[in-house]
Parts: C-alpha cells; sequence; structure tokens
C-alpha cells in the first residue's frame, strides 16, 4: 500500500510541474512583447546588446535568481532600453537601478552576455553615475568586467 501511495503521490507531483511548465509558457506567449523582435524593440537605442540571445517573451519579466543566459541578458537589454528612453539621470537613475537588479548576484551578472553587460556599464557612465559610488549593485557591476 505505501508504494502504491509513492507512486501516486510521484504520479501527481509530475503532473502538477507539467502543469505548472505549461501555465509558464501560456504567460510568456501572452506576452505582449513576444510578437516583436529584439531588433525592433532596441530600435532607436544606441547601446549594443546581444540581440540574437534577447527572448521578447521575457522582455519585462524579471529574471530569477537562477535565470539562465537568455533571461539574465533579456532583462538587462530592457533595463538599458528603459534607462536610455526614460532620461534618468543621477540619482534617479540609481534608484531605477537598485530596483531592478536589487537580489542580483555577481554570479548573475555573469550570466549576462559580455556586451550587453558592457553596454549596462555604459549607459550608467553615460547617464553621469559613475561607478565611484559605493553600494553593493555597483561593486557586483563592477567586478563583473
Amino acid at each position: 500500500m505505501a508504494d502504491n501511495q509513492s507512486e501516486i503521490s510521484s504520479a501527481d507531483s509530475a503532473e502538477a510541474q507539467n502543469q505548472l511548465q505549461n501555465e509558464q509558457s501560456e504567460h510568456l506567449s501572452d506576452s505582449p512583447w513576444a510578437k516583436f523582435t529584439a531588433e525592433q524593440l532596441m530600435e532607436n537605442c544606441p547601446y549594443t546588446v546581444a540581440l540574437k540571445v534577447i527572448n521578447t517573451a521575457l522582455w519585462g519579466v524579471p529574471a530569477p535568481a537562477d535565470a539562465n543566459e537568455t533571461h539574465a541578458t533579456t532583462w538587462v537589454a530592457k533595463a538599458i532600453h528603459d534607462y536610455n528612453v526614460s532620461m534618468a539621470w543621477d540619482d534617479d537613475l540609481f534608484i531605477d537601478y537598485k530596483w531592478d537588479f536589487e537580489g542580483w548576484t555577481k554570479e548573475l551578472f555573469s550570466k549576462v552576455e559580455r556586451g550587453t553587460l558592457r553596454s549596462l556599464k555604459s549607459v550608467l557612465r553615460h547617464r553621469e553615475y559613475t561607478l565611484a559610488t559605493i553600494t553593493p549593485g555597483w561593486r557586483t557591476l563592477s567586478t563583473t568586467f
């Protein structure tokens, strides 16, 4: 009887996991950004990002701690785009950066395509926010290069 319950429990667990994956896939396909290409989303942005790595269905979906290169790079590319469009400078930019990358670790930054990561650093510098500002987030970003 215990073996039967174990088999049922395993089957229920597998079914629940499949259902969760299907729901996540449906959520991503419902993304309003999924119909665009990375080139279209980054069209007027002067910063270079890895267009072939970006998944537009993940545009605007925060990268979790265990994100892969595609998800992490997509999140950084969106941040670069948003910083360029918003025209935020100095402290306003820093507030946006802290919000966008709260909880990010050196390991997560290391998953981002290198050229895209350099562009993030560039947009932050061009917006007159220097890496001299002492914060854990900046240290993480600056030591990744």
